[in-house]
C-alpha cells in the first residue's frame, strides 16, 4: 500500500483528534500576532518600524513562541509525563495520578501538533520562513 495513501485519512480516523483542524486566519490589519501579546512589540522603536518590517518581526516572534511550545511539550512535559506513567520517578505516585498522566500526555502532544501545524500554515500564508 502506498504510504501516503495509507495516511490520507488519518485526520478523519484519529480518535483523539476528531475536532476540525484549526485554520489560521489573519486579522483585518493583516497581522498574525497582536502587539498586546508581546512587550517587545509595544516598544516605541519597534512600533516606529515600517509596516512590512514590523510584520516580519511579529511573524518571527510568533514562530519563536510556537517553536518553544513544540519543544516544551515534546521534550520536557511529555518526557516527564512518561516517567510518571511508568512509575520511574524517585518518588512513588498514586496509581490514580499515573492514570491521569495518560490524559495529560495526549493533551500536551496535541498542543505540540497544533503549534507545528500553525507554523506550516503561517509559512504558507505569509511566505516568511522561521
Amino acid at each position: 500500500m502506498d504510504r501516503l495513501r495509507m495516511f490520507s485519512k488519518w485526520e478523519q480516523r484519529a480518535t483523539v483528534r476528531n475536532a476540525p483542524r484549526r485554520i489560521v486566519t489573519v486579522l483585518d490589519s493583516k497581522r498574525f500576532f497582536s502587539s498586546r501579546m508581546s512587550t517587545l512589540l509595544q516598544q516605541p522603536l519597534i512600533q516606529a518600524m515600517s509596516e512590512p518590517l514590523l510584520r516580519k518581526v511579529e511573524i518571527q516572534l510568533l514562530y519563536r513562541y510556537l517553536q518553544f511550545t513544540e519543544y516544551l511539550e515534546t521534550s520536557i512535559v511529555n518526557k516527564t509525563i512518561v516517567l510518571i506513567m511508568n512509575d520511574e520517578l524517585p518518588i512513588s505516585l498514586d496509581q490514580r495520578l499515573r492514570d491521569e498522566a495518560y490524559k495529560i500526555y495526549c493533551d500536551e502532544a496535541y498542543h505540540a501538533l497544533q503549534a507545528h501545524d500553525t507554523i506550516a500554515q503561517i509559512i504558507e500564508l505569509s511566505g516568511e520562513q522561521p
